[in-house]
């Protein structure tokens, strides 16, 4: 299941480095959760 998450981290990121403004804050957060996880 956390593959899967990651998974979704790639297919998302690149979408957030497009919109840093709108997007950075959420994907820093998501991130620090994925990274508390692993």
């Amino acid at each position: 299941e956390v593959e899967d998450k990651y998974s979704r981290i790639a297919a998302w990121k690149p979408f957030v480095d497009k919109t840093p403004q709108s997007s950075s804050q959420l994907a820093k957060e998501l991130l620090d959760k994925y990274s508390a996880i692993s």
